[in-house]
């Protein structure tokens, strides 16, 4: 939602590595403009533990943070809306 209301945590972040990204995503910021202008976004209070563990699982696309929900046996993260295995993704509805 933070995105959507114009705000970037990547341009928020001093440093640009995902770690970096993160905390200011810890850090927060607030919304310059717009229907949710001076509307304030964070996740406060994250260590630098729960950073490192929250890395695992988010990756910067295109400079947008997304989710990776899953990791296959080599420990490689599948990117969101890919199947780690032929099984899942024949078994996978059509739109």
């Amino acid at each position: 939602m933070a995105q959507a209301a114009g705000l970037d945590f990547i341009k928020l972040s001093s440093d640009k590595s995902l770690e970096g990204i993160l905390q200011a995503v810890s850090n927060g910021g607030m919304v310059s403009s717009g229907p949710l202008k001076g509307r304030s976004f964070a996740v406060p209070g994250l260590s630098n533990e729960d950073i490192a563990g929250a890395a695992k699982y988010v990756s910067n696309q295109n400079g947008e943070l997304r989710y990776i929900p899953e990791s296959d046996e080599s420990g490689a993260r599948s990117r969101p809306g890919s199947y780690s295995n032929k099984e899942n993704y024949e078994d996978r509805p059509t739109r």
